[in-house]
C-alpha cells in the first residue's frame, strides 16, 4: 500500500507536467504519443518475458511475487530518474501561480467540466474492459484453446504494432479530429472479442492471432489519442474558469484511471470460478475399427 501511495503522489503530478511543457498542438501530440510507444514497448517487453521470468524466479506463487517485487524496483529507479528530469521546469516560480481556491470548491469544479468527465469515463472504462479482457484471454488460451503460447506471439507483435501506430498517430491527428481516431481504435478493438463470441470453439489458434494484432492497432489508436486529449481538457479549463488546474486534472483522470481496475474486480473473480467459457476444445477421436 505504501508504494502505491508513493506512486501515485509521484506520478500524478508528473502526468500534469505534460499539459504545460508546450502550448503547442502537434509538439503535445507527439509528446503524448512517445510517452504512448514508450508504454507499448515496456508492456509488449513484459509480456513477452513474463511466463519465462516467473518460471526462472521460482514458478508458482513465489514467482509472480519476486516478478512483482523486480517490477516495483525497476519503477521506482524510473520515477527517480523522471523526477530529476523535470528539475528545470518543475521548480519553484517556474510557472505562473494560479488563483488559489478552495479543494472541494475546485474538485467539484472538475463535475462541470464536460470534456474532463467524458475523458475520465472514457479511461474508466478503457481500463475496465482491458482487465476483464486479460483475465478473460488467459482463461480462453488455457481452456478453450489449450494453446497458451498464443500470449506470447501476441506479444511478440504487439512490440512494432505500438512502435508503428503510435509513430503514425501525430500525423493522422493533423487531419482527423481525436474523437474521429478514438472511435476508429474503439471499432478496431471490438472486432476481437466479439468475432471469439460468435465464432466460439470454431475460432482457431491462428485466427487469434490475427485478430489480437487487429485489436492492438485499434489500441494503440485509441489510446494515443485518448491521452493527446488530456492537455485539451487543461485549455478547456483554463479558458472556462481562468485557472490553471493541469495538475488537478490529471488527477481527475487519473482516479478515474485507476477505478477501472477496482470495478472489473467481479466480472474477473467470476471468470476463475467459471470452470470454462465454452465446452473445452475436442480433439477428434478415432473410430473403432471395423471387422
Amino acid at each position: 500500500m505504501a508504494f502505491y501511495i508513493i506512486f501515485a503522489a509521484t506520478v500524478v503530478p508528473w502526468q500534469g507536467m505534460m499539459s504545460v511543457l508546450s502550448d503547442d498542438y502537434n509538439d503535445r501530440n507527439r509528446l503524448l504519443t512517445s510517452r504512448t510507444v514508450i508504454g507499448g514497448l515496456v508492456g509488449s517487453g513484459i509480456g513477452i518475458i513474463l511466463l519465462p521470468g516467473v518460471e526462472a524466479l521460482g514458478g508458482g506463487g513465489v514467482g509472480w511475487q519476486r516478478f512483482a517485487m523486480c517490477g516495483m524496483g525497476v519503477g521506482l529507479v524510473c520515477m527517480y530518474f523522471c523526477q530529476r528530469s523535470m528539475r528545470e521546469v518543475d521548480r519553484p516560480g517556474a510557472m505562473a501561480a494560479g488563483e488559489k481556491r478552495p479543494v472541494f470548491t475546485a474538485l467539484f469544479g472538475m463535475l462541470k467540466n464536460k470534456p474532463v468527465m467524458c475523458v475520465a469515463l472514457a479511461m474508466l472504462l478503457n481500463q475496465v474492459f482491458i482487465s476483464i479482457g486479460a483475465q478473460v484471454s488467459m482463461h480462453y488460451y488455457e481452456h478453450v484453446l489449450h494453446d497458451t503460447s498464443v500470449l506470447q506471439k501476441t506479444s511478440a507483435l504487439g512490440l512494432p504494432i505500438n512502435i508503428l501506430c503510435s509513430m503514425v498517430t501525430p500525423f493522422i491527428l493533423r487531419k482527423l479530429d481525436k474523437r474521429v481516431l478514438v472511435t476508429i481504435g474503439t471499432i478496431l478493438h471490438a472486432i476481437r472479442p466479439l468475432v471469439i463470441l460468435v465464432g466460439g470453439t470454431s475460432v482457431t489458434p491462428d485466427m487469434v492471432v490475427i485478430l489480437t494484432v487487429v485489436q492492438r492497432v485499434g489500441s494503440a489508436f485509441y489510446g494515443g489519442a485518448l491521452y493527446s486529449l488530456i492537455p485539451d481538457c487543461v485549455d478547456f479549463n483554463r479558458w472556462q474558469t481562468g485557472v490553471g488546474t493541469a495538475a488537478l486534472v490529471s488527477a481527475t483522470i487519473t482516479f478515474a484511471q485507476k477505478l477501472g481496475p477496482l470495478w472489473a474486480a467481479p466480472p474477473r473473480a467470476g471468470c476463475w470460478r467459471a470452470p470454462a467459457m465454452w465446452p473445452a476444445r475436442r480433439s477428434p477421436t478415432p473410430s473403432p475399427a471395423r471387422f
